[in-house]
């Protein structure tokens, strides 16, 4: 089949994921509808509803110009170098130990409900 048709099925499934992730979100109010459109469109390739193989080239595509969506993220930055400045070590001490705290979750209940293999 033509690139265009995998193309237009990947953009369907994405958009039509993201849709419903909107109509959660709309209901329940818990997390963004981005983030609920990519657990609907994880669970619809997990159960084969999406053909991965029709998908891949899209999304090969789409994590390759991703970079582009994180500009306006970059330009924020240096717009707020100042609250960086003033505030940076104490960002930088939350974010380590955010990191360090989800960390430290993951694998104590890794090990509680997976159990210890070593």
């Amino acid at each position: 089949m033509p690139k265009i048709i995998h193309f237009i099925y990947s953009l369907s499934w994405i958009l039509a994921c993201l849709l419903l992730g909107k109509l959660l979100a709309h209901y329940v109010d818990i997390l963004p509808a981005s983030l609920y459109g990519m657990v609907f469109f994880a669970f619809a390739l997990h159960l084969k509803w999406a053909d991965a193989n029709r998908i891949k080239d899209s999304i090969q595509w789409i994590v390759k110009n991703m970079s582009v969506c994180f500009v306006p993220a970059g330009v924020g930055l240096m717009s707020h170098v100042g609250l960086l400045k003033s505030h940076g070590l104490m960002m930088l001490l939350i974010l380590l130990g955010t990191t360090l705290a989800l960390i430290t979750l993951v694998a104590y209940l890794s090990v509680k409900f997976i159990g210890d293999d070593t």
